[in-house]
């Protein structure tokens, strides 16, 4: 059974200050940009930015430009939810883009890279049964990359290129969590995946 996770809200950072927790020179803690903000999951950060006025519509003029920052920055989503104790529980994120700092209840559960491969974790011995459980997934900025004016064959990363500037769009570099979130609750055994091996057939024996 699945359970999708959709309530979400969102807070966005200057590189690595949420993990580094208070401001080396002044021991107070780093607060971030800007306050928590509702998120919508499957979906992408300028989206919410626009929704709340921190973004102007990027395709009007050369309003992409005053966009280019968001990709610079992290962004810390989080949601809760309430688990039964019904077998075991997979957190299931299906596309991630592109870096992404998991954790549960403030404690780290996994860092996930690519933004065509879900992560999948079992937190079946995790999560707190019948309370609420607090979920972040904190997305690093955006990997360096080249649109279309560099060569394929020096790309570091599984990340679409589009997003860096070609010739039919502007430069605006994808982050946000494009796929669904879910609870996968099992109550007994699973597959988790299957292949075939092709053998020759025994001697003697009619085809």
């Amino acid at each position: 059974m699945k359970v999708f996770l959709n309530d979400w809200q969102v807070q966005g950072y200057y590189p690595y200050e949420p993990i580094l927790g208070n401001s080396v020179e002044l021991g107070t803690h780093l607060m971030g940009i800007t306050d928590f903000f509702p998120a919508e999951v499957p979906g992408c950060i300028h989206n919410d930015l626009q929704k709340i006025g921190l973004l102007p519509d990027p395709y009007y003029d050369l309003n992409s430009l005053a966009c280019e920052w968001v990709s610079e920055r992290w962004w810390n989503y989080q949601t809760t939810f309430i688990p039964k104790k019904e077998g075991r529980i997979e957190l299931v994120l299906e596309g991630v883009d592109y870096i992404a700092r998991i954790y549960l209840n403030s404690k780290p559960l996994c860092r996930h890279e690519g933004m065509f491969e879900p992560c999948v974790v079992d937190i079946t011995d995790l999560v707190k049964y019948g309370e609420k459980n607090v979920l972040n997934v904190l997305l690093e900025d955006a990997p360096k990359e080249m649109g279309q004016i560099g060569y394929t064959d020096r790309t570091h990363t599984q990340k679409s290129r589009f997003n860096y500037k070609w010739d039919f769009s502007v430069k605006m570099v994808h982050l946000g969590i494009y796929k669904p979130v879910y609870l996968n609750c099992t109550k007994s055994a699973k597959i988790s995946e299957t292949h075939f091996k092709a053998i020759e057939p025994l001697k003697g024996v009619a085809e």
